[in-house]
């Protein structure tokens, strides 16, 4: 059987919150490059579990970045809040959703939404998505039907939804990307 690595770095991320405390020192010992971000993941979703709100957790650690710091590599620890966020909401996505909003600056809330999306689409393909959230008639689902804000972010997240949808056919994934209603979502999609 296959062994999902990016999951248990998320348990290594966990342990690392727990063991070496809730502050920028031990997330930056999370390599983001190692199994996809999977450890900053992780310590995010311990993190969330122990503030009050996604925005005192994401200041706790994503501001305290300082200048040494490019703004790739805080929108990608805000990425990590929303893959903390999601799983800390037990998949519901319109709190997840919610709690990203309150992030701030603007692109704060992107990366949110960014880490959000990629740990609904990891949910949806372990089969362990919330009812209603995706479709087994329209691939397009959830990304189409929500407001236009987070359509380039879900968009960009569901490529991996639609290979698995349509059992690695690549020419049915991009003609399911092609039906998406604008061509900033189309692009987003391929």
């Amino acid at each position: 059987p296959a062994v999902d690595d990016h999951q248990i770095v998320h348990e290594i991320g966990r342990q690392t919150a727990e063991s070496f405390g809730t502050n920028i020192d031990a997330f930056l010992s999370c390599p983001m490059s190692a199994f996809n971000g999977g450890c900053q993941h992780g310590f995010f979703e311990y993190v969330l579990s122990r503030t009050a709100t996604a925005a005192e957790a994401a200041d706790k650690i994503c501001k305290s970045l300082g200048s040494d710091y490019s703004e790739k590599f805080k929108f990608y620890c805000y990425h990590g809040v929303g893959h903390g966020v999601m799983m800390a909401v037990a998949y519901d996505l319109d709190r997840g959703l919610a709690a990203c909003d309150s992030l701030t600056p603007a692109w704060a809330a992107e990366g949110c939404w960014q880490g959000l999306f990629m740990e609904n689409i990891n949910a949806g393909m372990r089969g362990e998505a919330r009812p209603g959230i995706f479709s087994e008639i329209d691939p397009l689902l959830p990304c189409k039907n929500l407001p236009e804000i987070y359509h380039w972010q879900c968009f960009d997240n569901h490529a991996g939804y639609l290979m698995n949808f349509f059992r690695n056919d690549y020419s049915q994934a991009v003609a399911a990307c092609i039906k998406a209603d604008s061509e900033r979502d189309r692009s987003s999609c391929l």
